[in-house]
């Protein structure tokens, strides 16, 4: 469970599933062994209630259902154990999606309810401001835990950058994140090898 791939948690790539998307995946996965890989360190990081998911996992179900799904984009699983019913949903696109489902077996029930927070990399005031959103690792530079983010800025950057910086810190998992317009020679770089993660609405096609 840690953010990084590696006993220290600080070294080599990050791991971009969140830890309540690791948690659903004991209920959604169909597997024999039951893994969740931990560190002596995510004894103390991680929150009681991730611990605590993780400790009581059943490792046997008695009833399995398929609620909702679609390959490659997302899947809701029931499943059965002594009684009570545990139920995981995986979102595999990069944007949040709401369903409506029908869970008959929680009817009249009072439930545990884990959801990741909503993340948001662009300010809702920045997005006027910004066109097109890039990003690449800086590996040509043997900077591999370094990541570049280039911006199709409309005028002034500092104050776009200014307000993106802190929100986007407590998403990059320790990793060093360098801001650049996108029409500076570095920024010219990303967009050349990469498509952009962000477009603002309108300028789609």
């Amino acid at each position: 469970m840690n953010k990084r791939f590696s006993k220290n948690n600080k070294s080599r790539h990050p791991r971009y599933t969140s830890d309540i998307f690791e948690l659903a995946t004991a209920i959604t996965n169909q597997t024999n062994v039951n893994c969740v890989a931990i560190m002596p360190n995510n004894l103390e990081d991680m929150p009681q209630h991730v611990l605590d998911f993780a400790r009581n996992i059943p490792t046997t179900w008695q009833e399995t259902q398929f609620i909702d799904g679609y390959p490659t984009k997302y899947c809701i699983i029931a499943r059965k154990h002594d009684g009570h019913w545990y139920i995981g949903g995986l979102n595999g696109t990069d944007h949040p999606m709401t369903l409506t489902v029908n869970l008959p077996m929680l009817a009249g029930k009072i439930v545990k309810y884990y959801v990741d927070k909503p993340r948001r990399i662009i300010k809702q005031e920045d997005k006027e401001n910004v066109d097109r959103a890039y990003i690449q690792m800086m590996e040509e530079q043997g900077q591999e835990d370094k990541y570049l983010v280039a911006l199709e800025v409309n005028g002034d950057e500092k104050p776009v950058f200014a307000g993106l910086i802190p929100l986007m810190k407590p998403h990059s998992f320790g990793i060093e994140v360098a801001l650049v317009r996108a029409d500076n020679m570095l920024g010219k770089k990303v967009t050349e090898v990469t498509e952009p993660f962000y477009v603002r609405a309108g300028l789609e096609n």
